[in-house]
């Protein structure tokens, strides 16, 4: 007999190197992955000073609670919570001298909340200042997380074409 095998069917295709089509799925996955997660991480630090007014307000709803600070002491620390925001953050010119109504106003128009011009959104104004506050801390505190919740990084200004 002579050294000859039979004929057979060559191996299958492996999977590397894959087709040119693959490479260009992979590359484009590649560019909306990284895209994705830029976004994510520029959302994420933009929310990041609201993230930190939560906090600062649940420790002095704390503070509050155990007695620690009275009702004027709890508004004073809500008041300057919102202003920072406003100012330091949101760089809103219009903050920075606003006070009484003016500031109440502005909190409306900014927060969409009509309870500002209630008796506890009135204590961010200059009801805060009087001998007794008209106010109740627990719902200036109920005001504040519901406000802090809703508020977040005003969109960005677009370009008017």
């Amino acid at each position: 007999m002579n050294g000859l095998r039979d004929i057979h069917e060559p191996l299958p295709p492996g999977w590397w190197p894959p087709a040119p089509g693959w490479w260009l799925v992979a590359l484009v996955l590649a560019v909306v992955l990284a895209w994705g997660l830029r976004r994510a991480w520029r959302q994420r630090r933009r929310m990041a000073p609201y993230r930190a007014a939560r906090r600062r307000l649940a420790v002095l709803e704390r503070h509050r609670a155990a007695g620690e600070i009275g009702p004027r002491a709890f508004a004073d620390a809500a008041n300057a919570l919102l202003k920072g925001l406003l100012v330091e953050v949101e760089h809103r010119a219009d903050a920075v001298r606003a006070s009484g109504d003016a500031w109440l106003a502005l909190l409306h128009e900014r927060c969409r909340d009509a309870a500002f011009t209630g008796a506890a959104g009135r204590l961010f104004g200059n009801d805060r200042f009087r001998r007794t506050p008209d106010g109740d801390a627990a719902e200036l505190a109920a005001l504040l997380r519901r406000t802090l919740d809703r508020l977040g990084p005003p969109p960005p200004e677009r370009p008017e074409a």
